[in-house]
């Protein structure tokens, strides 16, 4: 399964292509942001990871497939997370 992660102030989200969510992680003191910054957290940290997910799905799955599927990419997001990308999947 292709997953991605980003985190940060402790705030921690996993998702899927597409950015489906599998895995969201508020610790208490992230609570002291107060919900209209938390909320904005979350949502940056699920749009960073999605475009990593979305990249790994790209370099796995051949790119029509991924079109039919309704995947879009984030250029910007793409780009950045590019280079944590593996350049291939075996170890």
């Amino acid at each position: 399964m292709i997953t991605a992660q980003a985190s940060r102030a402790g705030v921690e989200v996993e998702v899927g292509p597409g950015g489906r969510l599998h895995r969201l992680s508020i610790p208490p003191k992230a609570m002291r942001l107060g919900g209209e910054a938390l909320a904005t957290l979350v949502l940056d940290l699920v749009r960073t990871a999605t475009a990593q997910a979305n990249q790994r799905a790209r370099l796995a799955w051949p790119a029509d497939d991924l079109g039919a599927l309704g995947l879009r990419y984030d250029l910007v997001l793409t780009d950045a997370v590019e280079h944590t990308t593996p350049d291939t999947w075996m170890r």
